[in-house]
């Protein structure tokens, strides 16, 4: 079993020097939400239960324009991405033992090819 939690691109931007982005202070601007994200990151991180953490870049309703671009952990502080690339990672990453115990931050690239389910944690 695997739990998957959305979280968001920027949730630990201050361990990465990140805290001054607009993207940040501007999302963080709503009751502090990248910092209680962060919290919840970290106590599912120290917990027994396999885990995936989706991060994603802003939220868009339009279908899939783009590639998939998929990157470590704190290595992405701007780019939206289509709701339903997000919902088809997360399901990918229920199926794929690449994902566990890994937080991975996902944004779509109109110059990037679409990526085969079984690539999006390689």
């Amino acid at each position: 079993e695997n739990f998957v939690l959305i979280s968001s691109i920027l949730t630990d931007a201050r361990s990465w020097g990140q805290e001054n982005s607009p993207g940040f202070k501007v999302t963080n601007a709503f009751g502090n939400v990248l910092d209680e994200k962060i919290v919840a990151e970290r106590k599912l991180m120290t917990s027994s239960v396999d885990y995936t953490i989706v991060r994603p870049g802003g939220l868009k309703a339009s279908k899939p324009s783009g590639g998939l671009v998929v990157s470590n952990e704190n290595t992405l502080n701007s780019g939206e991405i289509s709701r339903d690339l997000v919902a088809d990672v997360c399901v990918a990453a229920l199926f794929d033992e690449k994902s566990s115990n890994r937080v991975v931050e996902i944004i779509e690239d109109d110059k990037k090819p679409k990526l085969a389910y079984e690539k999006y944690f390689e």
